[in-house]
């Protein structure tokens, strides 16, 4: 089954290449002493240090091959990703045309390759390695944050009361994935309780907005902490009261909201794979990703601040009123009606 075997091949992916990297720093470090390594091209210095020339141009040549597999495979996704959000309306719809003879989105190939070919005439070789970390830290951010929202979120089925939606004979399964309860007459109500005791044993719409103001409240404390221990690692070092007092307040503060996060039910739908260790792991992904974020420099920050403004103009100028899934969950609400003209009736149009 593929919903299980995907998961497993993720993770064992990703445990080979831990494994492959390992292996290579140990063997860089067993090899020379590690202050003499050339951070520009360490394995050939390294041969060279033992006297293992030949080895040298093998590495070049697997090197120059490598880097350009990796430059072809970020590149083939790019114009299907490009499509892919076209074809759903955040993105022009012209970059979703697909070519009659190759079959191929021909517009958006186009235009990834001439702004990457842009932003490497542009830009140094370390601005865009660190504006690509920078990125791939946020969307591992992102994904960690969506994960531990999701999974405390009352089901979609049952946010749909009201509406007319057809199950188009997928009623028992999806019947199945979203049980009910037996205490899903009554509606939540908020109250300071709520927060290490909830009303109910099932999410709802109370305990799920609980969910999001704790994960935007912590991320904002991360963001915070990170950047002193970014910023004022050495005033820690040295014992300033002032900082560590102030370090010790936000790692209180986020262990209290995490208690809350733990605190609140899970939903009880029933997936193939579901992230462990749940709140701990996410939160803790997503201090990470953060912490690593603040090590990059200022002129990083700044091209990233660009990028993102450049998103956010086409979002909300074009993508947000042209999203296929936002007027899809619109037209599902029961408050969208359209007036009949020839009864000046309102008839629900879902």
């Amino acid at each position: 089954r593929s919903s299980d075997l995907i998961p497993i091949g993720i993770i064992v992916s990703l445990l080979i290449c831990f494994v492959a990297y390992f292996g290579v720093s140990a063997s860089l470090t067993l090899m020379m002493p590690y202050y003499l390594l050339n951070r520009s091209s360490p394995l050939p210095e390294a041969f060279k240090y033992v006297n293992w020339d030949p080895a040298r141009y093998v590495v070049a040549v697997g090197s120059l091959c490598a880097l350009s597999t990796s430059l072809l495979g970020s590149m083939f996704p790019m114009p299907r990703v490009i499509y892919a959000m076209a074809e759903d309306g955040l993105l022009f719809k012209a970059l979703a045309k697909i070519h009659s003879r190759t079959k191929t989105p021909l517009i958006a190939t186009i235009v990834s390759g001439i702004v990457a070919a842009l932003m490497a005439f542009l830009f140094e070789l370390k601005d865009l390695v660190d504006l690509m970390s920078i990125g791939t830290l946020l969307a591992y951010t992102l994904v960690a944050v969506c994960v531990l929202i999701l999974r405390y979120q009352p089901d979609q089925l049952n946010s749909l009361k009201g509406c007319s939606v057809p199950m188009n004979g997928l009623e028992a399964e999806k019947q199945a994935m979203y049980p009910k309860s037996p205490e899903e007459g009554t509606p939540a109500k908020f109250a300071l309780r709520c927060l290490f005791v909830p009303a109910k044993s099932f999410p709802t719409d109370v305990s799920g907005q609980i969910v999001y103001c704790c994960v935007s409240l912590i991320s904002i404390v991360f963001t915070v902490l990170c950047v002193i221990l970014s910023l004022k690692l050495t005033a820690l070092v040295d014992g300033h009261s002032g900082w560590i007092l102030t370090c010790v307040i936000l790692v209180v503060i986020s262990a209290v909201i995490t208690v809350v996060i733990w605190r609140q039910p899970e939903s009880e739908v029933r997936l193939s794979f579901k992230v462990p260790a749940l709140p701990l792991l996410p939160i803790f992904s997503v201090f990470v990703n953060l912490y690593l974020m603040m090590q990059l420099d200022a002129g990083t920050w700044a091209r990233f601040g660009v990028w993102m403004l450049i998103g956010f103009a086409i979002y909300f100028g074009y993508g947000i009123r042209n999203s296929v899934e936002g007027q899809n969950r619109i037209k599902a609400s029961p408050i969208y009606h359209k007036a009949d003209p020839t009864t000046l009736k309102e008839t629900s149009v879902v």
